[in-house]
């Protein structure tokens, strides 16, 4: 059954009903509803840098595993955080929403992000903000009504979604922010990152290990793994990795029978293990075969 928000009868897809009317459809529940935790809980819509939007399948065990990963990295220390990113991006659903279910906090939203508002936000209960792509720290550290009593709360944060210039990370630090970089995308949400009490240029520099579970290989043209220090188009697995894409076609071309997830980004790997992401994507995606 789907429920449509602000449709009416007259204009309902086959099989639907309005979001009005699930009150009164069947009884109350009175136990939690029995469902396979690998099937299909969420689709999130992706275009990355690529083209096209693609709808990615993610399970209940994939969504799970994401919000443990996210936990137990702690990138936002142990204050609720302000989460920029909207909660129709899979970032901001397990950000914004499931994670703090998960640690038992409260669960604070914000319509726009205007970032006299959040700092207000931050002050009045608490919370700290900054964590998501670098854009949402740098709207803070650069406003004019930033004080010191802000600071005190904005003291950890993850960054990732987009490229982490090493000079805005030194900036952060500077103005007293513990930053940890991260690596993922919607097919695997956290593929590597850092924890705050590493060295500063793990932290700083790199886009940290790979997270509890999950394995990465770095492969050259021939599909051949490269050598530490060269770069390589970065595959991933784990317990977060989605289950591919509505579209079969997407599926076979990125996902192999082994469970690996071809990322089509370039990265370095360092002697420590550690991940460096040098090129995102930016050809198109593949394009299923027209029949």
């Amino acid at each position: 059954m789907v429920a449509v928000v602000g449709a009416d009868n007259g204009t309902l897809p086959a099989k639907a009903v309005p979001f009005e009317a699930l009150e009164n459809i069947g009884a109350p529940l009175v136990e939690a509803a029995r469902t396979d935790p690998d099937s299909p809980a969420i689709i999130a819509y992706t275009s990355g840098t690529t083209a096209a939007p693609k709808g990615v399948i993610h399970t209940h065990n994939t969504i799970c595993a994401e919000a443990n990963q996210l936990g137990g990295m702690n990138a936002g220390g142990d204050r609720p955080s302000l989460t920029g990113t909207p909660v129709g991006h899979f970032m901001g659903m397990q950000g914004g929403l499931q994670l703090p279910l998960r640690n038992g906090q409260p669960v604070p939203l914000i319509d726009v992000w205007n970032p006299a508002r959040v700092l207000a936000i931050v002050a009045k209960h608490g919370l700290t903000a900054g964590s998501g792509s670098a854009y949402f720290l740098g709207s803070l550290l650069d406003h004019p009504d930033l004080t010191d009593d802000h600071m005190r709360h904005i003291r950890h944060v993850g960054l990732g979604g987009a490229s982490i210039p090493a000079a805005f990370t030194e900036k952060a630090t500077a103005a007293g922010v513990s930053v940890v970089r991260m690596y993922g995308s919607t097919e695997h949400p956290s593929i590597t990152g850092s924890r705050h009490e590493d060295d500063a240029r793990s932290r700083l520099h790199t886009d940290g290990r790979p997270l509890a579970g999950v394995e990465i290989k770095l492969l050259d043209d021939a599909g051949e793994p490269v050598s530490t220090g060269q770069p390589g188009e970065v595959w991933s697995r784990g317990p977060d990795l989605s289950v591919g894409y509505t579209d079969p076609a997407l599926t076979a071309a990125f996902f192999d029978a082994d469970g690996w997830y071809r990322t089509e980004d370039v990265g370095v790997l360092d002697a420590t293990g550690r991940l460096t992401i040098t090129e995102l994507t930016t050809s198109p995606a593949p394009q299923p075969e027209k029949s």
